[in-house]
């Protein structure tokens, strides 16, 4: 396992140890042991980058077949705003140039399917992949509702209306997003794991994922700090995984 940490420059944080860290995650231990699709115990190291301010932990696992990374970090701002702007489409559009997604029929909020399709440049073919992504009931409810997992994972399906015959399709795509309240505050775990096939090297998406994992991150935090100004007025509502209304800001 390669670990590189990151200290990264950030506005001031409610006063965070990692000890305190440590023994917020310890109490959900036996919630994340039985029930999240990701089961990611943080080393001292991590702790200790992530409960300084602003600060940033990444990880790139060698694994059997894909190699996974992981980027952690931890923030007081409410979570109900960080899940907003998770969930909130129009602030992704036009995040990863080219892509295009389209929901599939049979979503609902526990369980979205999709369809994404990238445009790349020639000669590299376009590549196109169908995902299930799910809440994580199961965890939410062991945990007490302190731990909120969305997960995704390859789906079977192929009755995306515009599929692309020309695009190669990307077998492998896992990964998924935690939300813990932990420490008076929020700590976000987000991970991925993919191959794009066709003739590029397996290990260049797990490069790509792993160098903007800290950039990700930062712009989650910054979103959520911005949720006040957007999710509000006649915004379309957006629900907690526990299905109720998150109220949109005055």
């Amino acid at each position: 396992m390669l670990c590189s940490l990151l200290a990264l420059a950030g506005a001031a944080l409610a006063n965070l140890s990692a000890s305190e860290l440590a023994q917020g995650l310890e109490e959900l231990r036996p919630a994340l042991d039985e029930h999240a699709d990701a089961r990611i115990r943080l080393s001292p190291e991590e702790l200790a980058a992530v409960a300084t301010p602003g600060g940033i932990a990444r990880r790139w696992e060698k694994l059997d077949g894909a190699d996974r990374v992981i980027g952690m970090t931890w923030t007081d701002v409410p979570r109900d705003q960080l899940w907003v702007a998770m969930q909130d489409d129009d602030n992704w559009e036009g995040v990863v140039t080219g892509l295009r997604t389209e929901i599939l029929p049979d979503s609902s909020l526990q369980v979205r399917w999709l369809y994404e399709h990238v445009d790349l440049p020639w000669p590299v073919a376009d590549r196109q992949w169908l995902i299930r992504v799910a809440n994580n009931g199961p965890l939410m409810a062991r945990s007490g509702d302190r731990v909120w997992e969305r997960s995704w994972e390859p789906s079977p399906r192929r009755d995306a209306m515009t599929i692309d015959d020309d695009a190669v399709w990307v077998e492998v795509n896992d990964g998924g997003w935690q939300l813990i309240q932990v420490g008076g505050g929020t700590l976000i775990l987000y991970h991925v794991r993919s191959v794009i096939g066709g003739n590029i090297p397996d290990n260049v998406a797990t490069r790509y994922a792993y160098s903007t994992l800290d950039n990700m991150l930062e712009e989650l935090v910054e979103r959520a700090h911005a949720e006040p100004e957007h999710y509000r007025g006649d915004h379309p509502p957006i629900r907690r995984p526990t299905g109720g209304e998150i109220p949109r800001f005055p």
